[in-house]
């Protein structure tokens, strides 16, 4: 095993951490690392033919390495950009394939505005949105630990609207920069509490009337609207055929809050010959 350690890079400063990066196949693992000034940085290779080699932010260059080979140098602070010289490519200032990033950056957590810590809502269909610093290119959105939606940023803010079921539940939003870095999470917790229902939903059809005469042997649709006096939850159209050639169940909207009062919907099936009836609830 050959160790190869960066001249300059000990004694290493009082308190410093030594971090151990995997290269294998055509990865580093992790591929990014938060670190410190000072600290040490271990690559270890565990399979394949590398190199380790700084393109931006340091200097540092390890020359061919083989699997059981260890390379080490010190982190000078900053953010150092490095690759596998024979696994990557550099175009415009961009690595692609075997490079990493190490930074001692710390991507600032976003701001959550709404829904507020504690808010209790009427409505399933929640907004949630706030701000974030200059760096952010994304935000990772999550409910009850369940990723809904990775939010672009505009002009400083992001947003996601949803619905979830009722009771209390925790939302999450994780900040993301263009190399991938994660922010430390912001949490609320919030609460659904529907008003009671009293009336059924209604559905109406739009694009077919009783008795109907459909010349075409491409699949049908069916347009319709759905609503109800607190929300609409699912939509199936059932199309049966009189000919005794079975039926075929639709389900055209399956949701824990569509939006309400009105819900606009399409059911699209390919129909036989024959005479059907078309059940839409």
């Amino acid at each position: 095993m050959l160790t190869v350690i960066l001249v300059g890079s000990l004694p290493l400063p009082a308190g410093a951490a030594t971090h151990s990066i995997d290269a294998g196949g055509t990865s580093f693992t992790p591929r990014l690392v938060t670190a410190a000034a000072g600290d040490q940085i271990r690559w270890d290779m565990s399979s394949g033919f590398h190199t380790v080699t700084a393109w931006e932010g340091a200097t540092f260059d390890s020359g061919p390495l083989s699997p059981g080979d260890q390379f080490s140098a010190q982190f000078p602070g900053g953010t150092v950009r490095y690759r596998c010289v024979p696994h990557s490519s550099l175009t415009d200032g961009q690595c692609s394939g075997m490079c990493g990033v190490i930074s001692d950056r710390m991507v600032t957590a976003p701001i959550i505005r709404t829904p507020t810590n504690g808010q209790r809502l009427t409505s399933p269909n929640v907004t949630f949105d706030g701000t974030v610093t200059a760096s952010v290119v994304g935000v990772e959105v999550s409910v009850d630990g369940v990723l809904m939606r990775t939010s672009p940023i505009h002009a400083g803010e992001w947003s996601y609207v949803g619905g979830h079921a009722e009771g209390t539940h925790v939302a999450t939003a994780v900040a993301l920069d263009a190399d991938g870095f994660r922010s430390q999470a912001a949490s609320v917790t919030f609460t659904i509490d529907l008003p009671d229902d009293f009336e059924p939903p209604e559905v109406t059809m739009h694009s077919i009337s009783d008795h109907q005469i459909y010349n075409r042997t491409a699949p049908a649709q069916v347009l319709g609207s759905a609503s109800d006096d607190t929300v609409v939850g699912r939509i199936e159209v059932l199309i049966t055929s009189l000919a005794g050639l079975g039926a075929q169940r639709v389900v055209v909207a399956d949701c824990q809050a569509c939006p309400s009062p009105e819900v606009p919907w399409t059911a699209t099936a390919r129909l036989d010959p024959g005479i059907h009836t078309v059940q839409a609830q």
